[in-house]
């Protein structure tokens, strides 16, 4: 066993082969969503298109990351809820670039769900297709 093997199967609970990084080779699907539908959304305000396209980045990525998790451990919880607490405290920090007013509207909270509903839906749909009608040789063996 070399050492990659050893790092892949450190601890037996399997590793982030082929089917843990599926997602990473369509990142680009929900990053132009992001951007087109905060152009399109959004008034001609530069500050209102990085406050839309930085909250569905942010969310996106939670959504993604929740999604792909089959097993939730309360470690990985932790790091979610302690990830969307990092994305509010960087508003105080950020405000020159983020309308914080603007955040606070019915408005922003429409268009930031139809924009992150938009970028990821597609994707999730494509991953259950896939196991549906592909389903990975360890699923197999147990059903």
């Amino acid at each position: 066993m070399n050492s990659q093997d050893r790092v892949s199967n450190a601890g037996g609970r399997g590793s982030l082969g082929h089917e843990g990084c599926e997602g990473h080779s369509s990142l680009a699907f929900p990053g132009s969503t992001i951007m087109y539908g905060a152009l399109l959304l959004f008034e001609s305000e530069f500050v209102h298109i990085v406050a839309i396209s930085f909250t569905s980045l942010i969310l996106t990525e939670l959504l993604m990351v929740a999604l792909t998790i089959q097993t939730w451990h309360w470690l990985m919880t932790v790091a979610e809820l302690l990830s969307l607490a990092c994305y509010i405290a960087s508003l105080v920090f950020l405000h020159e670039f983020i309308d914080v007013y603007f955040i606070a509207t019915l408005s922003f909270l429409w268009k930031v769900s139809v924009i992150t509903l938009v970028s990821c839906l597609p994707l999730y749909v494509l991953k259950y297709l896939r196991r549906r009608f592909s389903p990975p040789s360890y699923s197999k063996l147990t059903s």
